[in-house]
């Protein structure tokens, strides 16, 4: 099992077994906070493999966003369990995982966490702080 692909984006979907991924980025940039970010996604891409499905065809993918430095979650974990019975031998999980009115409440480095069995990609988010110029 590999991650070929980890990303926040602003919108992913799949069709027919490709994924569509706009807007890929790590920063937000806010003008106040507290705030409410509107709309975003993340996209993986998996690809199991012929060896592992033999051995286990339900997996569990848990997500979540904490505040490197803190107990401060943007997301709090949350698991789904996946079932690649039917998919072939050799083949890629596409995941998309949207969200709408994501409160957040600090600016600073988020690390954005997607684990599936024992495997585990990290990756940043960075929340900036900007005042408007006057």
């Amino acid at each position: 099992m590999n991650f070929d692909i980890f990303t926040l984006c602003d919108s992913a979907q799949e069709y027919g077994g490709r994924m569509i991924i706009v807007g890929t980025f790590n920063t937000i940039n806010v003008t106040t906070l507290p705030t409410v970010y509107p709309e975003f996604a993340i996209a993986a891409k998996i690809t199991l493999d012929q060896e592992q499905k033999k051995v286990q065809s339900e997996h569990t993918v848990k997500f979540y966003i904490k505040k490197f430095d803190s107990d401060l979650y943007l997301l709090p974990p949350f698991e789904h369990k996946i079932n690649t019975d039917k998919t072939p031998d050799f083949s890629d999980l596409n995941l998309v995982m949207r969200f709408n009115g994501l409160p957040i409440k600090e600016d600073g480095r988020y690390i954005v966490t997607m684990e599936i069995d024992s495997l585990k990609k990290e990756t940043n988010l960075f929340v900036r702080l900007h005042k408007p110029n006057n």
